[in-house]
């Protein structure tokens, strides 16, 4: 949460900005993570931001999840409705969410490759849990305006 990082930033006017957050909100709380929005509108504004996140279920369920059952980590926040970010600070527009369960399960050509990564039981059902389970994680593309 030492947003110095952001003084170290470079940009021309009009320069497209993009700041991605791979791994990191679910890890923070929901202060920290509306602080992490807030500095970027207020500091950095014109930008889009990338991040991925889960639902309160999964978040609330981490201990289970194979990426921290075995530290000491902790997911700490979770979101069910990607559009209420839109309300954390004037500016914010969510642009796009994929959930992560559509693009396995999808026959497409081009993207029925990623099928083999379901567990072997998951696939011939795949398309009925998708529906059930589409919102456990996604990556949510903010446009973040200047006031």
């Amino acid at each position: 949460m030492d947003f110095t990082w952001i003084d170290q930033i470079q940009r021309s006017p009009n320069q497209p900005l993009m700041v991605i957050l791979e791994g990191v909100t679910m890890y923070l709380n929901e202060a920290d993570n509306r602080e992490i929005l807030k500095q970027i509108h207020t500091r950095l504004a014109p930008a889009e931001v990338v991040f991925d996140v889960l639902n309160h279920k999964s978040a609330n369920s981490a201990k289970r999840h194979d990426t921290v059952s075995k530290t000491s980590a902790e997911f700490q926040w979770g979101i069910d409705n990607s559009t209420d970010l839109e309300t954390w600070e004037i500016g914010i527009i969510l642009k796009d969410e994929v959930f992560y369960l559509t693009q396995f399960a999808n026959h497409r050509v081009g993207v029925a490759r990623r099928r083999h990564r379901l567990p072997f039981w998951v696939r011939p059902i795949a398309s009925i849990l998708t529906p059930i389970f589409k919102n456990t994680a996604r990556i949510v593309r903010l446009q973040v305006n200047a006031a």
